[in-house]
């Protein structure tokens, strides 16, 4: 324990799986990808690696550094063809075994059991030549299992039965012909449905394209000739308005069109990307499963076991409020992150706010969603927050008086607004506790709402630093199985020790009584 922070920390571990490793596994062949399946691996090469090194490679000015580019493109590019020969999978009786690796080999092991989640995605080319990608999730880990690129459908199919066959957790996939009809039932009797007017609000509301065009205009501003041909373009562009001669009010009118146009563009480019990515979102709950269906051109679906669900987030944008609408998701256990486009994380992309309570209530029936108490923070916290963001005020206008003398000294002009934002941040931060959940709230424009189930948490760690102990405060934050470190835990602060205490020990209790069972 250091000395500027004391700490306390109850842990609940997870049941495992224990699997033995059989030397037979080194010798059996197994199964094999598709034939097609380097088309896909060096697909996937090239959106990780050859595309940055094109887009490095026309900002270089040529020679030697040019064919270093293109030798490494090339290269990785054929070596993402030859993995083909070196991946194998079999079934046992068991486990699913996937032997995979050049150099250094890998033979990976899944009993299934431990399979939680099956995912497969088919995009247009997947179609055209009848072939699936898998993905396998267990209960373990941050990267999933098993990611078999590609195999038949009809493989696909067979590999999804036969482990359901084997495993409690996994629901056997229906066999029986897609109709229109089936569709249009599956849409009336699902959990909940995005219908295309609430796909076109969705891409509104995300704004999506701002970052890739904002990662082309820094592409195109980092390349000389591209930057000059572009320049030159709009100087040409521009010179047959005759803009020497114009008036205030002729800038403020072609200022406003061209404004409108980009922001008519920006939102353009945002709905397509809606509906390629949620177009006929479909959440149907069968049993203690939830079957997700979702996209365009590039289908997914995926499969979750309800029991899986260790955090729900709930976020907000000002956008977002304008409509009325918030969006859900969830975190699982095993923590397979985002980055992966097949991990499925989503449980409603926009949904109206007044229908979260009964939404969230038909997935966790245990839970009483409709009663959540908010508890607001103590008052005093946004004396500390104005304090800190005050520091940091303070300490950036170091560098910038360092480069801008005197003028460092605007930077003060921020601080009303600095202590806006600390009184709104703390009146807005609030937590709710009861037998059945722990959640807190954040965000003064950003809406940011976690709910962690008491049965999913795993541990409770209390802290309380010195500044705490000066205010009489502490902080108090929950883990759940497979949470994403990169975003933020549940965690409660601003509040007094007095308050947090009584949480710390309840929590305790049900924690050590609980049996974590994923």
């Amino acid at each position: 324990m250091s000395q500027s922070e004391s700490k306390n920390t109850v842990s609940q571990k997870p049941e495992t799986v224990k699997s033995g490793l059989k030397k037979s596994d080194l010798k059996t062949k197994g199964y094999r990808l598709a034939r097609v399946s380097p088309i896909f691996l060096f697909i996937e090469a090239a959106k990780k690696s050859i595309f940055p090194l094109v887009a490095t490679y026309f900002g270089t000015s040529g020679g030697l550094q040019d064919r270093i580019f293109i030798g490494i493109a090339v290269f990785a590019s054929l070596f993402s063809i030859v993995q083909y020969w070196f991946f194998h999978y079999w079934l046992e009786e068991d486990r699913l075994v996937v032997k995979s690796g050049i150099v250094f080999k890998s033979l990976r092991q899944v009993p299934y059991e431990r399979i939680q989640n099956i995912t497969s995605e088919r995009n247009v080319l997947h179609k055209l030549l009848n072939v699936t990608t898998l993905q396998l999730e267990s209960a373990s880990g941050q990267t999933p299992e098993a990611l078999i690129r590609v195999i038949s459908t009809e493989q696909a199919e067979y590999i999804h039965r036969f482990i359901a066959d084997k495993s409690s957790h996994i629901q056997q996939p229906d066999g029986d012909e897609i109709t229109d009809e089936t569709v249009l039932s599956d849409e009336q009797n699902a959990l909940f449905y995005m219908s295309p007017q609430q796909v076109l609000r969705r891409g509104l509301i995300s704004l999506k394209a701002l970052l890739p065009l904002g990662i082309l205009f820094s592409f195109l501003f980092q390349n000389v000739a591209l930057r000059e041909q572009s320049m030159a373009f709009l100087t040409q562009f521009i010179g047959g308005f005759h803009m020497e001669m114009w008036g205030w009010q002729t800038w403020a009118l072609y200022g406003s069109l061209w404004f409108i146009a980009g922001v008519i563009v920006l939102l353009i480019i945002s709905i397509a990307f809606a509906f390629l990515q949620f177009y006929d979102f479909t959440l149907n709950k069968k049993g203690e499963r939830l079957h997700i269906t979702t996209g365009l051109l590039t289908n997914r679906q995926a499969t979750v076991p309800i029991k899986r669900i260790q955090l729900i987030r709930i976020s907000q944008s000002p956008l977002h409020r304008l409509f009325g609408q918030v969006t859900i998701k969830m975190e699982t256990a095993g923590g397979v992150t985002e980055n992966n486009a097949m991990s499925m994380h989503w449980l409603a992309p926009l949904i109206p706010k007044s229908q979260v309570a009964d939404f969230l209530s038909q997935i966790q029936s245990e839970v009483d969603w409709q009663a959540i108490n908010w508890q607001p923070v103590a008052a005093k916290g946004k004396r500390r927050m104005f304090k800190k963001t005050l520091l940091v005020l303070l300490l950036a206008m170091v560098p910038v008086a360092y480069f801008f003398s005197w003028k460092a000294l605007l930077l003060l002009l921020l601080i009303p607004y600095l202590y806006w934002y600390s009184v709104r941040y703390v009146k807005a931060a609030a937590y709710t506790h009861n037998k059945q959940l722990l959640g807190t709230r954040l965000g003064v424009f950003f809406h940011h709402f976690q709910f962690a189930t008491i049965n999913k948490i795993q541990n409770i760690t209390w802290q309380q630093s010195p500044f705490d102990r000066r205010y009489g405060m502490a902080r108090l934050m929950v883990d759940t199985a497979g949470s994403n470190q990169m975003a933020q835990p549940v965690r409660l602060f601003y509040v007094y020790d007095s308050d947090i205490k009584p949480i710390y020990q309840t929590l305790t209790k049900q924690v050590a009584d609980s049996r974590f069972v994923w």
